[in-house]
């Protein structure tokens, strides 16, 4: 709304304005998605895709393209979904990141393993997991460095200490925190973490080597430790 105090070839300079700017914005819509959305949505509609988001119109400001975009997204997912159309692994990955890209507030989720634990408990807990596990992978190499050493026994040996001590534990603390603090997950991280948990599965003969999970779990653990949560 103007005021009276607005001359009308300011009002008519404006309106020209929002005219040219929802026809670009509604040509990069179609350029970047490859028709209007209102075509799209009709198109999939017919293969019983239906969004969450509806416009029967080309969206007329950024923030209806960021709608639209949403829209789209959502009837291309259901339809390789339907279809058995797997996405490519780094776009697989992305979509889970932004899945998990909840805010880190620290609050315990209901199935949280501690949930009477704050979070520089939990960070501490995995800071020293991760001391114990690295301590126990380093004297595991040393007595394989050793003359007439059964390197495989050693190994066996140090996946039987990880399952007795901690193993339990390193899983508890890694979905704690990661239910806290998703935005706390890292792709090589969750690799290493994953790679152990192989590893130590019965009748597996594990490597002694901890480095990269040791590290993981002492960034996520610093992480809630510098972590200041909301008051409940």
């Amino acid at each position: 709304m103007y005021g009276t105090n607005i001359s009308p070839d300011v009002m008519a300079a404006e309106a020209l304005n929002s005219k040219n700017f929802r026809a670009r914005i509604s040509t990069e819509f179609v350029e970047r998605f490859s028709g209007p959305l209102a075509a799209i949505t009709k198109e999939f509609a017919a293969k019983g895709i239906q969004p969450s988001v509806h416009m029967v119109q080309p969206p007329p400001s950024g923030f209806e393209m960021r709608l639209g975009g949403q829209a789209l997204c959502e009837i291309v997912s259901e339809y390789r979904q339907r279809n058995g159309i797997p996405y490519p692994p780094e776009v697989a990955e992305k979509i889970q990141n932004y899945r998990t890209l909840a805010p880190c507030l620290g609050i315990p989720a209901a199935d949280d393993p501690f949930p009477g634990e704050k979070a520089v408990q939990i960070g501490t807990r995995a800071i020293d997991r991760a001391n114990d596990i690295q301590q126990m992978a380093n004297d595991c190499v040393k007595k394989m460095d050793g003359s007439d050493v059964d390197n495989d026994a050693q190994r066996r040996a140090f996946g039987n200490a990880v399952r007795l001590c901690c193993l339990d534990e390193i899983k508890k603390v890694h979905y704690a925190i990661l239910s806290r603090c998703p935005t706390a997950r890292d792709k090589d991280g969750e690799r290493a973490y994953n790679l152990f948990l192989q590893e130590q599965a019965p009748g597996v003969t594990p490597s002694c080597d901890v480095d990269e999970l040791a590290k993981y779990l002492r960034e996520i653990g610093q992480t809630m430790k510098d972590l200041r949560e909301l008051k409940r």
